[in-house]
């Protein structure tokens, strides 16, 4: 879960709000790709701070007008393999921000 955290602030920090050519934001998807414990993890590891945070940065990158199914599709090979992790990578991101989000005044100090 930490690892998520630091690629966001990586992107904010380096990748100038371009969602679909940062480096930051392409190893958070291969994470989640690749990681289909990572909804658990999140959930269970994480502090309620770090959930937090999380889920209202996914609900950010599900939020983005090209579309998170299109930034998704940029980074795969376009096989049935690919077309079945990129609905699957969808739907982790979702559930992830869905159960983490709390509205940012909220958030503990």
């Amino acid at each position: 879960p930490c690892f998520l955290g630091v690629k966001f602030t990586g992107f904010y920090t380096r990748g100038k709000d371009n969602y679909a050519t940062s480096y930051d934001i392409y190893d958070l998807l291969l994470v989640v790709a690749g990681r289909p414990e990572i909804e658990k993890d999140v959930l269970e590891q994480a502090s309620p701070r770090l959930r937090a945070y999380l889920g209202n940065e996914l609900e950010k990158l599900l939020a983005k007008s090209d579309g998170l199914g299109e930034l998704v599709q940029r980074y795969s090979r376009d096989s049935q393999g690919s077309k079945h992790l990129l609905t699957e990578v969808v739907s982790r991101i979702e559930r992830i921000a869905h159960s983490c989000t709390i509205p940012e005044r909220s958030l503990p100090g």
